[in-house]
C-alpha cells in the first residue's frame, strides 16, 4: 500500500472542514486537485471515505472509514514530522553514502 502524504492532507482536511471545496481553499489548491487526491487515496485503501450522494451535507458525507482513515493518517503525519524534526536537529551531522 503506498500513498502520498498530500493524499491524506486531502483527505483529513476535507473531513474537519466538512467539503472539498472549504479543503482546496485551506489547502491553496483547486476542488479538482483535492478531489483527485481524495480518489486516489481510496483506490489505494480500497474503500470509499466519503459517501458522493451527500454533496450538500457536510456530516453525513463522511463513511465509516473516516475514524479509522483519521487514525491512520494521525500516525503518518506523526512520523513524517518526527522525522523533519530529527533531520533538523542533526542537520551537518549526518553523513551520506552518496557523497
Amino acid at each position: 500500500m503506498r500513498f502520498t502524504l498530500h493524499q491524506l492532507e486531502a483527505f483529513v482536511w476535507t473531513a474537519r472542514l466538512g467539503t472539498v471545496h472549504a479543503a482546496a481553499r485551506h489547502l491553496h489548491l483547486t476542488q479538482p486537485a483535492i478531489s483527485h487526491r481524495i480518489r486516489d487515496l481510496e483506490e489505494e485503501l480500497g474503500t470509499q471515505l466519503f459517501d458522493r450522494h451527500y454533496y450538500n451535507t457536510k456530516a453525513n458525507a463522511i463513511t465509516k472509514t473516516r475514524e479509522d482513515a483519521l487514525s491512520l493518517n494521525s500516525q503518518a503525519m506523526s512520523s513524517a514530522l518526527y522525522s523533519n524534526a530529527f533531520v533538523k536537529a542533526n542537520k551537518g551531522k549526518l553523513k551520506s553514502a552518496a557523497s
